[in-house]
């Protein structure tokens, strides 16, 4: 992310770190990385930029399609180099101290856990992969096969996250846990979480607040969408997105005053799917 810290990892770090787990967090952004802004500055040359592609697509010659193919081919290899550079920040930070390491992915950085699973092989450190798109059977299954992976991810784990690391550790037995697929196909869905106050707040403290243009502090206030019917949208079928569930506003209020003191920060993002699901919430 290149405005504001990983909630995901900040829950994760926070829960392990709950149940005494040491936790390093390595952020690439920390080591001149960039992140992707998903919605970039709308200036003159950003338009024009639109308007010309847009020109291109329609263009009736070969000549300028192919001119299209050609600028869409080197925007990909920017991306590769960035997808490259976070494999390679990994591999050189070294995998010596850790008992095992855990990847928060999107599914677009298949790549990358595939380079982190090599080396966590050759190191003999297991490796779990989680994100919030494993809560699909189909899609995790797609990633099974990933080199070195111990586990795949996809639920809201908070609350036995530390139970299921110490269980990687010791080489105990994995089933038990809900939202949790293993290599060969075994596992099952996890129910969503349903009271969100015992979670406890992320923790950022692991981020590079001085790469960041603002100090913007990430919170959700609930998980999932009060409509969740919506055919266009495929949040709500991701782990988060299953049914609604909201925080009481107590809860909230005091993870701000929390986060505010922590980060001397004034400025927050509520990245809830739909802020108004519980009306009653956001007049709390």
């Amino acid at each position: 992310f290149s405005r504001y810290p990983t909630m995901a990892v900040g829950y994760l770090t926070a829960s392990l770190r709950q149940a005494g787990i040491s936790v390093g967090v390595l952020s690439p952004l920390a080591h001149g990385v960039p992140g992707v802004a998903r919605e970039p500055e709308e200036t003159l040359l950003v338009d024009l930029g639109r308007r010309v592609n847009y020109l291109l697509a329609q263009a009736p010659g070969e000549p300028l399609r192919a001119l299209r193919r050609g600028v869409e081919h080197l925007r990909g290899r920017q991306e590769r180099r960035r997808l490259d550079d976070i494999s390679r920040l990994f591999l050189a930070h070294g995998t010596g101290r850790y008992d095992v390491v855990l990847v928060s992915a999107y599914l677009m950085y298949d790549g990358v856990c595939e380079a982190i699973g090599r080396a966590c092989r050759d190191a003999g450190i297991p490796m779990i992969v989680g994100g919030s798109y494993f809560a699909d059977s189909e899609v995790a299954g797609s990633w099974l096969s990933i080199p070195g992976l111990t586990a795949l991810i996809g639920g809201e784990v908070e609350l036995e996250i530390a139970a299921i690391v110490q269980a990687v550790v010791e080489g105990d037995e994995l089933t038990g846990f809900a939202g949790v697929w293993l290599p060969g196909g075994r596992g099952r869905p996890r129910p969503p979480l349903r009271d969100l106050d015992l979670v406890a707040f992320p923790d950022y403290s692991d981020f590079p607040w001085h790469r960041y243009p603002h100090r913007i502090v990430p919170v959700l206030s609930g998980r999932g969408c009060g409509w969740g019917a919506c055919t266009f949208c495929s949040d709500i079928t991701s782990s988060a997105g299953r049914t609604f569930r909201t925080r009481s506003p107590d809860n909230v209020l005091e993870e701000l005053a929390f986060q505010s003191r922590r980060h001397d920060a004034r400025a927050f993002v509520f990245t809830d799917l739909k802020l108004n699901s519980a009306p009653g919430t956001l007049d709390g």
